[in-house]
């Protein structure tokens, strides 16, 4: 199936699960938009080498994720908020 048109958004790129996803996601022919918070990590800079488009922002912050996901046809997260941050974070996610 041809997908070079459509774009899906991974948060969590630069971690052991998102880079996998990422990876199979390109293979299969998507275009890939990685969520990053420091788009100069060496991980980002990996995703970056290998075509994936990178957006910087973060799960906290609601404006950051309306802008990544502009035009994107699907996302791909699995988050596992920090102790104590699991109601913002549902709430940055409902709001975006």
């Amino acid at each position: 199936m041809e997908h070079s048109e459509k774009t899906i958004l991974v948060f969590g790129a630069t971690g052991q699960q998102g880079s996998a996803v990422a990876s199979h996601l390109l293979k299969d022919g998507w275009k890939v938009r990685a969520l990053v918070r420091n788009p100069n990590s060496d991980q980002a800079q990996a995703l970056q080498q290998r075509g994936i488009e990178l957006v910087q922002g973060d799960l906290n912050q609601p404006s950051s994720l309306q802008e990544a996901m502009k035009g994107v046809y699907g996302v791909f997260s699995v988050q596992t908020p920090a102790e104590g941050t699991a109601r913002a974070s549902h709430i940055g996610c409902l709001a975006a």
